[in-house]
């Protein structure tokens, strides 16, 4: 490497028509960075099978991760779901029914996804658990394994003070995960590892991600011991339970979990032919059903009516009685229940919002409860599958001056439409749980061809990665936005969500650079002032917490464009200098003007 960097580089494009399409897979994600560090994890994951990695670049919109495997050259691009043109429709159907996974690995040959992933940075705190866990289902419900990757614990940001403790995910999400599995006889796996500074760890040592990653590396180039390798994830998976709170489940499930033979028993029902039910039926002492959400009229609503919770943490009630649950809603009303409901099978109730309180103002709350619907119809419906679900909006009743209709065509009532049996509120009263846009689809996003900041951020990103430069700080679209490594020591910076912050910054010895991105120079001049104060917000975070009167800063913008903007920018603002991005039909071209 030189010894100043950024310098200038020129990249030939790969002729995308010339791959092997029974060598190459694509990973679509939710932005280049989820389909990238996908990408990066099964190398880092699997160093034995696959070597020497080498980032090439098709487009500013696809870059190529080459590895070896048994003497072939495979071939990984990194796509986007949205502004990158057409995508196939096995990618589309599994990213629009119920909600859109960060990524998915796609074998063109068999033209058929083979694994999805979700990965978070965020928190497993409160609402927050539950609002991917429709992203799961998707999958399954076609026999695609998914894996949910995460840390084993981490600061909640939103209820940051001196006395906070790391977070971990509940014992009822890992098993989630298990009932799933069984269910659809397809794994669903989860992926914890933890967190680089100490403070936040849990201190157990976690480390899950490695094998769901050489799982999926079995998966994906069909390995003769996957069915090995798919064993040690639930040995991790059940394993987390000796590591948490016992009582958070009833001792019975515990338990199971803990038994040396059940991960062994999981594998072998999913390669069977019929779903093994859970460890809970009616003879079972579950917890009682005390949920919060409705604000302590649940013994008022539904009178003597027993309801119970498959842990102390589950927001989903479970009534064996149907019939009694019917006679009490019919009792206030002239419309009669008992057609929503299959009256011998048990029903679910699941309390959600459809708005939430900011500043005063109600808004919209779509993403908690539209996965909490979906996850707790399907751990319950795992030992019954012909439960019904009653669904109850805790935030409505007839006192409420805003209209539940208005929800209608909110990615909500996808959950709602599917598995809702009835639809009340607080005063049991019934409302349509139909929504004629749920599953509209806005092709354009899909299809429309153009240069983003996602796409500026991450290819500067891979030129610096590739070059062995670990970016202190990323925030692409869709990016970590909490983060910030403070090299060259191992501590931590930590944003809050709403806090200014510039998109990148990386450390060369004795030098930080840290700089604001944007997809094109019309998109940058007419906020330049601010967007010099987001980097210089950053600078002085480093400085103050590092106090190292040796390093030096510099200052950059990065965007699409030309040298004569490049130079207008230097004119018109403090940035030390700017990185332009460029291409035409043989080389992508990344020029730095001072």
């Amino acid at each position: 490497m030189q010894n100043i960097f950024p310098y200038d580089l020129k990249f030939e494009k790969v002729d995308e028509s010339t791959l092997p399409l029974d060598k190459t897979f694509y990973v679509y994600g939710d932005n280049l960075l989820e389909s990238m560090q996908i990408i990066r994890w099964l190398g880092k994951y699997n160093p034995t099978e696959l070597s020497c990695c080498k980032v090439k670049y098709i487009s500013l919109s696809r870059f190529v991760y080459e590895y070896k495997y048994n003497n072939d050259t495979y071939y990984f691009i990194a796509r986007s779901y949205f502004r990158d043109g057409l995508i196939p429709n096995d990618v589309l159907q599994v990213i629009t029914n119920i909600d859109k996974p960060d990524a998915v690995v796609y074998s063109p040959s068999e033209r058929k996804v083979l694994f999805g992933f979700e990965s978070t940075s965020t928190t497993f705190a409160g609402n927050a658990t539950w609002q991917r866990a429709g992203r799961t289902i998707d999958f399954l419900e076609k026999r695609i394994p998914f894996a949910f990757l995460g840390y084993t614990s981490k600061l909640d940001q939103s209820q940051a003070g001196p006395s906070t403790k790391p977070r971990r995910p509940s014992n009822i999400f890992v098993l989630f995960h298990i009932l799933l599995s069984l269910k659809y006889k397809t794994p669903a796996l989860v992926g914890f590892y933890e967190h680089e500074d100490p403070r936040q760890n849990s201190g157990h040592n976690i480390n899950y991600i490695d094998s769901v990653f050489k799982y999926a590396f079995a998966h994906i180039f069909n390995v003769a011991d996957k069915d090995v390798r798919l064993k040690k994830c639930f040995e991790n998976m059940c394993s987390y339970y000796s590591t948490v709170k016992p009582n958070e489940l009833s001792k019975r499930i515990m338990n199971k979990l803990l038994d040396i033979n059940t991960p062994r028993e999981i594998v072998d029902s999913i390669k069977g032919s019929i779903n093994t039910p859970f460890f809970y039926d009616e003879d079972i002492k579950l917890f009682d059903w005390k949920p919060k959400s409705l604000h302590g009229l649940k013994d008022s609503i539904f009178h003597d009516l027993k309801i119970y919770q498959l842990s102390k943490n589950c927001i989903a009630g479970f009534c064996f009685d149907t019939r009694k649950l019917v006679d009490i809603i019919d009792s206030n009303h002239s419309v009669l229940s008992a057609p929503y409901f299959t009256l011998d099978e048990p029903t679910i109730i699941i309390p959600i919002c459809l708005t939430k309180k900011d500043r005063d103002e109600l808004v919209r709350t779509d993403d908690p409860y539209n996965g909490a619907i979906s996850a707790f119809a399907e751990m319950y419906r795992q030992s019954y599958p012909r439960a019904n679900v009653m669904i109850i909006l805790t935030d409505h009743s007839l006192n409420n001056e805003y209209d539940v209709y208005q929800s209608k065509g909110h990615k909500i009532y996808k959950s709602i439409t599917r598995y809702a049996s009835i639809l009340v509120d607080l005063d049991l009263t019934i409302f349509d749980k139909y929504s004629s846009n749920t599953y509209v689809v806005n092709q354009s996003r899909f299809t429309s061809l153009k240069v983003t900041e996602d796409n500026v951020v991450c290819f500067f990103d891979s030129v610096i990665s590739s070059l062995g430069i670990r970016a202190s700080f990323l925030n692409p679209p869709g990016g970590s936005w909490s983060d910030l490594i403070l090299f060259p020591t191992s501590k931590f910076y930590y944003f809050k969500r709403n806090d200014i912050r510039a998109d990148i910054a990386y450390y060369i010895p004795k030098k930080y650079h840290i700089g604001e991105a944007k997809d094109k120079f019309s998109s940058l001049m007419p906020s330049i002032s601010k967007e010099y104060n987001k980097v210089m917000t950053i600078k002085n975070i480093i400085d103050s917490h590092l106090h190292e009167s040796t390093i030096t800063y510099d200052s950059f913008c990065l965007f699409y464009g030309n040298e004569t903007e490049a130079n207008a920018v230097l004119s018109q603002s403090l940035f030390d200098y700017v990185v332009i991005l460029y291409d035409d039909n043989k080389y992508i071209y990344m020029k730095v003007v001072k």
